[in-house]
């Protein structure tokens, strides 16, 4: 398992050598799509059970995964955690 430190120097390096890559006009976001799937792959039955893991409410997970507000490098450390994955597994480049 990685650590919360690991986790989030991965986040940053990958955020920044993808934002190279991209347009400058290009942001990041949380793709509920992406952590549905990995979700799955788990075997984890329901988003509230991810959001009981990292002590999220079934309503503050809904907002978190329609971005309407930003994860703290906290909350995706926890995510990840829970979900063994890496930060850009659950993330996707936009317009």
């Amino acid at each position: 398992m990685l650590t919360n430190k690991l986790i989030l120097l991965v986040l940053l390096i990958t955020i920044l050598r993808k934002g190279k890559k991209k347009s400058p006009m290009m942001s990041i976001k949380l793709s509920a799509n992406k952590f549905d799937r990995i979700r799955i792959e788990k075997g984890i039955e329901s988003r509230a059970a991810v959001g009981e893991l990292v002590g999220f409410s079934p309503p503050q997970l809904s907002n978190l995964l329609s971005n309407r507000y930003s994860p703290t490098l906290r909350t995706i450390a926890k995510f990840c955690r829970v979900l063994d994955c890496r930060p850009d597994d659950l993330f996707e480049y936009v317009r």
